[in-house]
């Protein structure tokens, strides 16, 4: 007994001991005796002899590791700052065992390996990709081994990881719908974080097509086009033109409903691109190539004779004798000179081939009509979808336009010094038709010196620009020094849109919205007045009277130095009440009414009415033709400033 004794304190001091005659469990690091660090690795063998099959690990008679058959461990333990007994013990397959003792003294415990990864969940669609970051603590080693559900850079079945955290997913959504993705410690392969990734399908893409995909339109005529949307519930279509939404006079315009109008004149680039456009996700569209050319035409002339059929060779004289042989798709053409009137056209175009006059000089085909015209008006137009542009009218005790078919454009015309004889009565531009016509567009127009304005009495019941109908619109027009309202809405008008038109110095107001005379008990209701210019009018900047309903809007115009007020009888939002800082503002018309670098009404303007009234859209143009908008938002006014100064396109 003694001698075992004997035997096994030798061990104790050489770190080591017999398992049996021929084997002994040796520790070569650390030695019995020193001072270490936490965590401790333990260098172990045992000395050839019986096969093992097992070891442990003992801190102060606490089992702190064990493991199964291998000649050699090398485990590292975390232990406290001070003293502490180590045994490490092997067993051999004969049921014998050998051991080792130490004593260490640990002189500081050092923070263990952790490991943090970020995010920590994620959802992604399949073929997308997310980055994963690693931060590793306790060791200066912050490198990791990243695994996908524990394959060491993933595979095509469950995602593939670069050696930078990058993950992509599979094509296809893999077992689970899930996977995850593991940062492991390189210094300590025990420590590691996990995130979880969610694998969704990937949604089906939207798509647009367009139909037709080409198409011929002569200039003036318009062309109905259809989108579909597939891949999403939300259908909705943004309709350019050349990139332009909404088109712009040269290169011709599209409705919110795809119906596409082309240019007077045929375009620089041609054919023009028309392009459906997803509401939902902008990249997808659909395009169509529009070939613009000039249609048939007629042609007026100081020279020409109405025994001729107006053709360019031999063109007649009048526009009555033109519009007798006009046919849907028309375009007639005038040339400059001053022409008597007055002048009656009744033929009609369609929606999709409208009748178009057309002084081929803007402002240079002059109408005038002698004293007392009968039925009061330079120009009257009985037919539906016919357009009126570019004339000067002027000279006469009549009004200028009057309008009596539905789906008629008054664009581009210069209406001035008319002083109908009577009051009431007149007005430069009026849309009649018994009050049942509907959607008339006054487009661009400038109208001035319309009644007795010098007058110390001036008749309030001449108008500038006279709607008495439903729907259309009134943009882009420039109204002033009119003896009665600028832009007039009455009896049966209602559901319009009223613009950025600039309207000012006249002798009563900016604009009146109002009716109840036509037999609509509710009088004008849905009518969007915004973008609009009101200055130094001599009652108010804009008014609502007689009857009307509660769905009027009138929002963003700039409202400025009227004699009785900005507003009267409504309620409007987002009104600017400053000083427009025209180029050069003159009251008699002489001046230019484009806004100054600076003007408060850049950028004040909207793109749309809201609270569901539907038609409430801002013109995609300007008076001079400049696109809208050419900054951060619409411009107010019938002009869009734009430092490269005006573009004009006539």
């Amino acid at each position: 007994m003694k001698k075992f004794n004997l035997i096994f304190a030798l061990a104790f001091l050489c770190g080591c001991s017999a398992l049996s005659s021929a084997t002994s469990v040796q520790v070569m690091s650390p030695v019995s005796g020193t001072t270490v660090s936490s965590p401790v690795t333990i260098n172990a063998k045992a000395n050839p002899g019986p096969k093992i099959t097992a070891w442990r690990v003992y801190v102060d008679n606490v089992g702190v590791y064990s493991t199964g058959a291998t000649g050699t461990i090398s485990p590292s333990i975390s232990m406290s700052a001070g003293t502490h007994k180590v045994m490490v013990q092997a067993w051999g397959n004969n049921g014998s065992s050998a051991s080792a003792n130490l004593t260490l003294t640990v002189s500081s415990s050092t923070p263990s390996v952790s490991v943090s990864i970020s995010p920590s969940s994620a959802a992604l669609q399949t073929g997308a990709s997310g980055q994963f970051t690693a931060s590793v603590s306790g060791t200066t080693n912050t490198s990791v081994t990243w695994l996908v559900n524990g394959i060491q850079g993933g595979n095509s079945t469950v995602g593939t990881i670069s050696s930078s955290g990058l993950y992509t997913a599979p094509a296809s959504v893999p077992s689970g719908s899930s996977v995850t993705v593991t940062a492991r410690s390189v210094a300590d392969t025990s420590k590691s974080a996990n995130a979880s990734v969610s694998i969704l399908a990937a949604p089906t893409p939207v798509s647009v097509s367009i139909s037709p995909t080409s198409a011929t339109v002569q200039g003036g005529q318009s062309k109905q086009f259809t989108a579909s949307v597939t891949g999403t519930t939300n259908t909705s279509i943004n309709w350019q033109v050349a990139g332009i939404t909404g088109g712009n006079s040269t290169v011709g315009l599209i409705s919110t409903t795809g119906l596409y109008t082309a240019p007077l004149s045929v375009p620089a680039t041609n054919p023009v691109t028309v392009t459906a456009r997803s509401g939902f996700d902008s990249t997808a569209s659909a395009n169509a190539a529009v070939t613009v050319t000039s249609g048939p035409g007629l042609y007026v002339s100081t020279t020409g004779n109405d025994a001729n059929n107006c053709t360019n060779s031999a063109p007649c004289r009048t526009l009555n004798r033109a519009d007798s042989l006009a046919t849907p798709g028309t375009t007639v053409h005038v040339a400059p000179g001053t022409y008597s009137g007055p002048f009656l056209v009744v033929h009609s175009g369609t929606s999709t081939a409208r009748i178009t006059f057309v002084s081929d000089v803007k402002w240079g085909a002059r109408l005038v009509a002698p004293s007392a015209a009968p039925d009061g008006w330079v120009l009257r137009s009985n037919g539906s979808y016919v357009d009126i542009v570019g004339f000067e009218i002027t000279d006469s005790e009549a009004t200028g336009i009057l309008i009596n078919g539905s789906h008629t454009r008054a664009i581009g015309n210069h209406i001035h010094h008319l002083d109908p004889t009577s009051c009431p009565g007149g007005s430069g531009i009026f849309s009649w038709g018994n009050y049942q016509i509907t959607d008339i567009d006054y487009i661009g127009n400038v109208l001035h010196d319309i009644g007795n304005v010098d007058s110390a009495n001036p008749c309030s019941f001449t108008q500038g620009l006279y709607v008495g109908n439903s729907g259309g619109k009134v943009v882009n027009n420039i109204v002033y020094r009119i003896s009665g309202f600028g832009i007039h809405l009455w009896h049966a008008a209602s559901n319009m849109v009223i613009a950025n038109n600039t309207s000012f110095a006249n002798m009563q107001s900016g604009l009146v919205v109002g009716g109840g005379d036509s037999g609509l008990t509710t009088g004008d209701n849905n009518t969007a007045v915004f973008n609009n210019i009101f200055v130094n009018n001599k009652h108010y900047g804009m008014t609502q009277q007689g009857t009307y309903g509660p769905s009027n809007m009138f929002k963003n115009n700039l409202i400025y130095g009227n004699g009785l007020g900005p507003v009267y009888q409504l309620t409007d939002s987002g009104r600017i009440t400053a000083n427009p800082a025209f180029v050069n503002y003159n009251p008699t018309g002489t001046g230019d009414y484009h806004v100054q670098s600076g003007s408060p009404a850049i950028d004040a303007g909207v793109s749309s009415a809201t609270a569901g009234i539907t038609n409430g859209v801002a013109p995609s143009d300007d008076f001079d033709g400049n696109s809208r908008p050419t900054g951060a938002a619409w411009d107010i006014g019938a002009y869009e400033w734009d430092s490269t100064g005006p573009k004009l396109t006539w």
